[in-house]
């Protein structure tokens, strides 16, 4: 990892508590019914027989192929453009337990490129110079006991601002050594990391330190409290909570609070400082319609530094992050399940919001104002449509527009996905 130009050696802990996730909140994530029957054990009955007679190591072993293509276009405010279109996908492994204590798995990500031409280098699809991305992102050994699990080695790990970021074709992932679990109604997680593989990047970097904490009282609340420590160059601590009530099937309303406390520590490399985020947000959903509205305000001390995953501010946009030092930031974001129109499996969302008053933390001069507005669709077929056979497919659009001080017309970030998971074995 390399901050402010100068290379990080250093490794890292992550200490964490976790709890049961808040109810969905719209009909994007709802269950679209049981999952399907994996291929090959549909097509060759006799394999699927042979495998219900093994030991369950192999019987319940778990094979998906993840097909996906990414389309991206931003113009970025100096007049220049981040381009390509990329395939790939991913391809993983999980076995079943042996004596219910121990399984393996991994995946294989890979991101080729269609079209991306070198002058359009940094969209982040692929490796810099349009280079293709192929990399063993997880390959990792169990140990579990009753509720209580220990992985080692290259894994997914989604822990407040230590997270995948999985928004482009290849995810976050991790070197560590994890510990979970569950005690009555609170999860932990702790653990070791030594090192991260960046969504763009098809080799692992040292990590420094990082900790956290997550805890649920009970159903209707949520409280997460979790940060990056990171040696001679910063700590994060990230408290975040969000307290929901269902009235009835139709209608759900929460409110939700957060705060981030980001400073330098040791020689501070990149530093000496001390910023802070904070943002409060209400919610409502009624019918397949919801109403998101947020406010956010960010020291002056600092930007808030993001290293390890993506900003989980309330106002993270498609191209934005509200996270600029001394900024004032509102925004409000519309969404809806279009099965209330008769159209199962399309939501869409539409946000909009504004950032003020930001400034260079080591000047004191103004940084320009900016705002964005985004838009989303996206069709995910229940399993019940086209006779389930495109059940794991999704295509998903997406329009971001800045509108910046300085900057004639607005900025557009132009992105097309497509999905693709076939389980199959």
């Amino acid at each position: 990892m390399v901050f402010d130009g100068r290379p990080l050696a250093r490794r890292a802990a992550l200490v964490a508590l976790t709890a049961a996730a808040l109810v969905p909140w719209s009909g994007a994530a709802r269950a679209q019914g049981a999952a399907p029957t994996p291929w090959l054990r549909e097509a060759f009955p006799e394999m699927r027989a042979d495998l219900e007679r093994t030991p369950a190591f192999l019987r319940d072993t778990k094979l998906n192929l993840n097909l996906r293509t990414y389309y991206f276009d931003q113009e970025q405010s100096n007049g220049t453009y981040r381009k390509a279109w990329a395939g790939g996908g991913s391809l993983a492994y999980q076995s079943g337990w042996i004596a219910d204590v121990f399984s393996i798995g991994g995946t294989f990500y890979d991101s080729t490129p269609i079209w991306a031409p070198e002058e359009y280098d940094g969209t982040k699809l692929l490796a810099p110079g349009q280079s293709p991305i192929n990399v063993l992102g997880e390959a990792w050994a169990k140990l579990r006991w009753e509720e209580q699990v220990f992985t080692g080695w290259r894994q997914k790990i989604d822990l407040g601002y230590v997270n995948p970021q999985d928004n482009r074709m290849v995810p976050n992932t991790f070197e560590a050594a994890m510990f979970n679990g569950r005690v009555d109604w609170a999860s932990y997680a702790a653990g070791y990391l030594w090192g991260m593989k960046p969504r763009e990047r098809t080799n692992f970097v040292p990590l420094s330190q990082v900790a956290g904490v997550r805890l649920t009282p009970w159903d209707p609340l949520w409280v997460e409290l979790n940060g990056v420590y990171v040696n001679d160059v910063f700590g994060t601590t990230f408290l975040n909570g969000e307290y929901a009530h269902r009235v009835n099937e139709s209608l759900l309303f929460a409110i939700g609070l957060q705060y981030t406390d980001q400073r330098s520590t040791g020689a501070s490399l990149i530093g000496d400082f001390q910023t802070w985020n904070a943002g409060a947000r209400a919610r409502v959903l009624f019918h397949g319609v919801g109403v998101e509205f947020a406010v956010g305000q960010t020291g002056d001390g600092f930007n808030i530094q993001t290293p390890f995953g993506s900003f989980p501010g309330y106002l993270s946009l498609i191209n934005k992050d509200f996270d600029v030092a001394g900024q004032s930031a509102w925004g409000i974001k519309l969404t809806n399940d279009f099965s209330n129109l008769g159209v199962r499996g399309l939501t869409g969302f539409f946000w909009y919001a504004d950032g003020s008053g930001a400034i260079n933390p080591s000047t004191g001069a103004h940084v320009a104002d900016f705002r964005e507005y985004d838009f989303d669709l996206t069709y995910a077929p229940p399993r019940d449509v086209f006779g389930g056979r495109l059940h794991g497919f999704s295509v998903k659009g997406r329009v971001a527009l800045v509108d910046q001080q300085g900057v004639s017309g607005l900025l557009p970030d132009y992105r097309v996905i497509v999905n693709y998971s076939i389980p199959l074995l």
